[in-house]
């Protein structure tokens, strides 16, 4: 009897973001929500506008999994030091305890922003070393939060 093989091809393209890409989301997606349940991602943005309604800093992130991931803060260089940063930072915190999760967390490849975030009662538990080259990247969260 003839064993039944089958052939495979591995194509490599750099459109990650495509309908094939999609696919690939689609199915990781179905069967991780299968193993640990629905993420229940919903995004966050806070911004700081000045006098003159111009955006000079904001923190992007999500919530899924009962916890809030810092995407991206930025405090335009004028008024970095100022607090923004710290006010940011609150902020999200105030919205991780309206939305009753427990933490938050974040990874930055600064070394500047690791001492913000740990000055801001984060700890770090995860370090990548040469990523990017000749940095480190920093895995910093915070929990529990604290008492409104």
């Amino acid at each position: 009897m003839a064993e039944n093989q089958t052939h495979f091809s591995i194509r490599v393209t750099d459109q990650a973001d495509g309908p094939e890409g999609q696919v690939i989301q689609n199915h990781l997606r179905a069967e991780v929500e299968l193993e640990f349940g629905a993420a229940d991602r919903q995004s966050f943005l806070a911004v700081v506008e000045d006098s003159n309604h111009e955006i000079c800093a904001g923190l992007r992130g999500f919530s899924h999994w009962s916890w809030l991931y810092i995407n991206q803060l930025w405090t335009s260089k004028s008024h970095r030091s100022s607090g923004l940063g710290q006010k940011l930072i609150a902020a999200a915190e105030a919205e991780a305890h309206k939305r009753g999760l427990s933490g938050l967390y974040v990874d930055t490849f600064s070394d500047r922003a690791r001492q913000f975030y740990l000055r801001n009662g984060f700890e770090e538990f995860g370090k990548i070393a040469g990523f990017p080259p000749g940095f480190s990247r920093y895995f910093l969260k915070k929990e529990p939060l604290a008492k409104l």
